[in-house]
């Protein structure tokens, strides 16, 4: 399909959360067409030690202008290789072999919720394994810490590709954390407090590649969206093989309750995102 255009919705029965009127689900498939234009890569500050603000709830707080250089120093620092690709992404490896992170955004012509894709995660089972088992697509937007606590806890396991629990430990992730169930679908779908950010178990739109090629199989979806109307500030979507534990882990990240520093907020303002001056 072609980037112009908008995807058919895949989901006509999903039911929009209370006072959001067809919200419920991202407006676009990711588009694989290869003349979509290429994204402008974000603006990415240099590292300094200096936080203008701390800002909470987390998953609101946006990617800090550098995603690319917050996710690559803490992968580095924790032993992972790093190159650049002929496609001049940056591809990192986890020691094991068997986990790798990709910085697809200055090449992958990819969009999710109409967002570019920057990060791809990707695990396999043995390390001369060609194909990747599971993949995470994740937009410019999202907050740096989710992206490598995806990441690190994949290379923590012992088997990566590994699903050993169902998708109850996403869903009472998120309980803990204060999120509710969607009232027609709360075994699959989860709203923050503010209805602003969801996570929900669903058909997978077109261009989430997995090693298993059976159609139409149910993977999480996650996006925020600080202001009813507005653009997204995030969207995230694992291919159905995903160990559910992984996805948890990336659930425990975005609602940690404890504020992360930041430089630069999103340009998509939020009421409820509380910002503190460091003294």
């Amino acid at each position: 399909m072609a980037g112009a255009h908008r995807a058919a919705d895949p989901h006509p029965a999903h039911p929009a959360a209370p006072g959001r009127r067809g919200r419920l689900r991202p407006r676009r498939q990711l588009s694989l067409d290869p003349d979509t234009p290429e994204p402008p890569l974000p603006a990415v500050r240099p590292p300094d030690d200096a936080s203008r603000f701390l800002v909470s709830p987390r998953y609101l707080a946006g990617d800090n202008e550098a995603l690319a250089d917050h996710v690559t120093d803490t992968l580095t620092g924790a032993g992972w290789s790093c190159w650049t690709t002929s496609q001049h992404t940056l591809l990192l490896a986890a020691p094991g072999q068997l986990c790798s992170a990709e910085w697809v955004l200055p090449d992958y012509p990819m969009l999710l919720g109409d967002l570019p894709v920057a990060w791809r995660i990707s695990a396999r089972p043995e390390p001369d394994r060609r194909r990747a088992s599971w993949n995470a697509y994740l937009t410019a937007g999202l907050p740096g810490e989710a992206v490598t606590a995806l990441a690190l806890t994949a290379e923590a396991a012992e088997d990566p590709t590994a699903r050993r629990y169902g998708p109850d430990v996403v869903i009472d992730e998120l309980l803990a954390a204060g999120w509710s169930p969607d009232p027609t679908y709360p075994d699959s779908t989860m709203w923050d407090p503010h209805l602003v950010a969801c996570l929900t178990l669903r058909t997978l739109p077109e261009g989430i590649w997995d090693e298993d090629p059976t159609a139409h199989m149910p993977g999480w979806q996650a996006w925020a969206e600080p202001q009813a109307g507005a653009p997204f500030l995030w969207c995230a979507a694992f291919s159905h093989s995903a160990p559910h534990t992984l996805v948890a882990a990336f659930a425990a990240a975005l609602t940690d309750p404890r504020p992360v520093p930041r430089r630069a907020l999103p340009d998509l303002g939020s009421p409820h995102l509380t910002t503190v001056t460091p003294i």
